[in-house]
């Protein structure tokens, strides 16, 4: 949970996030509004807000919110990363790479910019880059790899062993396994 400046600002977000987990995205937005007026310069508050909705599929209003968490605080990661997310959902794979590595330049250890950086280099075909970076997101998340990376990392090789062969892909896959298994 972000820091906030008050016992009642901590309370506003985690009512948003329960109101969120409920599926009551609209009244967590509200709730959200409520405490980004007694938080205007936390940067948390406006990036929940776009991440809300872009699970309500208003993804233009999301990204002017991504765009103000930023203005609060040029160097938050997670925000500048949704901001490349707007651009892969859009198809504009090389402007999301440069949001990512953007968003890896204020902070190298933010794993989720790792992982959305290696589905850009994906679709891009940049497909030993994607693995690097994959790794990377894999070395710094702390309970391994999630649901989604597994994903990713499935169709990165499977992309590898159609482009470069089986042999190849079977030595990446092979080199990825014993990294995870000597961490």
């Amino acid at each position: 949970m972000p820091e906030f400046a008050s016992p009642e600002a901590q309370e506003l977000w985690k009512h948003a996030e329960q109101l969120k987990s409920e599926g009551r995205r609209e009244e967590a937005l509200q709730t959200l509004a409520r405490l980004r007026e007694r938080e205007p310069q936390n940067p948390a508050v406006p990036n929940r807000m776009g991440v809300t909705l872009v699970e309500l599929g208003r993804r233009s209003e999301a990204e002017d919110h991504f765009c103000a968490a930023v203005g609060c605080d040029p160097h938050y990661a997670p925000a500048i990363t949704n901001v490349g997310n707007i651009r892969y959902e859009e198809g504009r794979y090389q402007e999301a790479v440069a949001k990512y590595n953007e968003a890896l330049a204020v902070d190298p250890s933010y794993a989720n910019a790792h992982n959305n950086l290696a589905a850009a280099l994906r679709r891009l075909g940049q497909y030993g880059a994607a693995v690097r970076s994959l790794k990377r997101a894999h070395a710094l998340q702390r309970g391994g790899w999630d649901r989604q990376s597994r994903a990713e990392a499935r169709e990165t090789f499977r992309k590898v062993r159609g482009k470069w062969g089986c042999l190849i892909a079977a030595v990446i896959v092979l080199v990825v396994i014993v990294y995870a298994l000597t961490r």
